[in-house]
């Protein structure tokens, strides 16, 4: 479990794919796309409603279930985000925890259990929530939209990214283009494969992501089941799906680990919240 959340992995099943020719020309006008796709998400106001749970004993968590409530809100250049977690370990203890965070144009505060601290400018926020990346883990993602996520050429440790488009595919009834995105680090460190789908007549959200890493000894699954229908022409993900499954060490079979599904309960295009909401620091619990 982060700082901040309690993480529910996502997903993958490799597939074999033809190589192709250079298709870079491609890729970056499908990044320009989706660059143009995600501006129209500037101002919003989105809550979100998660349930985790254990599906494996032995798995590497002490984390048995948990209910989490996020709001995220970007308006005008500000931030804020807050939410609550509830749950149980799997020796039966209770867990409770609480945290804030928002930028008003000029300084950061955060609110963690009580304690609050502010620092001048922008600090990181550390679940910045996007229709496009939900899928994703935002937190992984550390506050990228998704056209920053799939034009990086690096990542942590040293990794190398290449990004590869892999062709048309149907996904729940929506036509959407398969992208591979590979990290391979020096040494011994595990790679990545990623593989997302981006819907076409969905602004391009990823509605559906699988993953393999450390070989093939961690496995991560998410698909998204329903949409909220913002106003023509404009979507976002209502409900999605994390499911990880792990290679048990002592029969070294594969196993679901743990799932986490998720629903959007609100999302407003635009909002209009008091100022204040962006500056006033919580005072701490008594």
């Amino acid at each position: 479990m982060s700082k901040w959340i309690v993480s529910a992995c996502i997903t993958l099943f490799v597939i074999a794919v033809p190589s192709r020719a250079d298709d870079s020309a491609e890729i970056a006008a499908l990044i320009t796309r989706i660059e143009k796709e995600e501006a129209v998400f500037q101002n919003f106001d989105l809550t979100l409603e998660s349930h985790y749970e254990l599906l494996r004993e032995g798995a590497p968590t002490t984390i048995q279930k948990t209910r989490r409530v996020r709001r995220y809100v970007e308006q005008d250049g500000r931030i804020y985000f807050t939410e609550t977690l509830t749950g149980t370990t799997v020796d039966g203890k209770t867990l409770a925890q609480s945290g804030s965070q928002a930028y008003d144009g000029e300084k950061t505060w955060s609110s963690r259990d009580g304690n609050v601290r502010t620092v001048p400018g922008f600090a990181t926020i550390v679940e910045r929530q996007y229709p496009h990346t939900l899928l994703l883990g935002n937190a992984f993602l550390k506050g990228d939209r998704l056209a920053q996520y799939l034009s990086s050429k690096t990542a942590g440790s040293g990794g190398k990214v290449t990004l590869t488009l892999e062709g048309d595919e149907q996904v729940a009834g929506l036509n959407c283009v398969r992208l591979r995105r590979e990290i391979r680090y020096p040494g011994a460190i595990p790679s990545e494969d990623r593989r997302i789908w981006l819907a076409r007549d969905r602004n391009l959200i990823p509605v559906k992501s699988t993953v393999t890493s450390g070989g093939v000894s961690t496995v991560e699954m998410a698909q998204v089941s329903s949409w909220i229908d913002v106003r023509p022409g404009v979507w976002c993900p209502r409900q999605y799906e994390v499911e990880v499954s792990r290679i048990d060490p002592k029969t070294m079979r594969m196993s679901k680990s743990h799932r986490e599904s998720t629903e959007v309960k609100e999302f407003d295009p635009g909002p209009v919240n008091d100022p204040a909401l962006f500056r006033e620091v919580p005072k701490p619990s008594p």
